[in-house]
């Protein structure tokens, strides 16, 4: 992640009409979901700019520091609320925001879609988080055939496809990345046409 903070500090004020999108700023796009947007980014099509969200996020938990726990670098955090203010990021607009956790069924989930002017739209899966329902749920892809996770990131893909006209990049980092592929890979062949590409980092 320093990495790609210093990637913020290098690149970041040039456009993504100036410079296309590219690998690092598709990371750093999948860990925007990873805090709990509920209530700041509409779960349906309706779309908010990025901005917009950090600052009701800031303003929602007081200005304090919020950690994502063990599982996540402090720098995720540090990233999200870095981006609004960087040109290159500042475009983004975000929508259809779910997330589950669900004991009773060991389901944690998380989804987010994203906008860049003029480019396909991007979703997003977030990956583990620190609950034991999400380890739980990661131990059972060793002897599932699939996990509700899945099952919901193929869902959300089907809603999105709906929703949305145009065409799609799926991403996503540990979990997330293997959420983006289950999804893609489970989708009938008419509707795998409209995925450019899937970026599965760590998956």
């Amino acid at each position: 992640m320093a990495v790609l903070l210093a990637y913020l500090d290098g690149r970041g004020d040039l456009s993504f009409q100036v410079d296309p999108v590219n690998e690092a700023d598709y990371y750093l796009i999948s860990k925007i979901g990873c805090p709990d947007l509920t209530g700041l980014v509409p779960s349906d099509a309706q779309e908010v700019p990025l901005p917009e969200v950090v600052a009701s996020f800031r303003a929602q938990t007081g200005n304090q520091d919020v950690t994502l726990g063990v599982s996540q670098s402090p720098q995720v955090m540090e990233s999200f609320y870095r981006l609004p203010s960087v040109p290159r990021f500042q475009p983004l607009m975000l929508s259809g925001f779910r997330r589950k956790e669900k004991p009773d069924r060991t389901e944690q989930f998380s989804a987010l879609t994203l906008r860049i002017p003029d480019c396909p739209r991007i979703i997003t899966f977030r990956g583990t988080d620190d609950t034991i329902i999400a380890w739980k749920e990661d131990f059972q892809m060793a002897v599932m055939d699939s996990v509700p996770a899945q099952q919901d990131a193929l869902c959300y893909l089907r809603w999105a496809m709906n929703a949305y006209e145009g065409d799609f990049i799926l991403c996503g980092h540990s979990k997330g990345g293997n959420l983006a592929i289950y999804a893609s890979s489970m989708l009938p062949l008419e509707l795998q046409d409209r995925i450019l590409a899937v970026y599965n980092f760590d998956g």
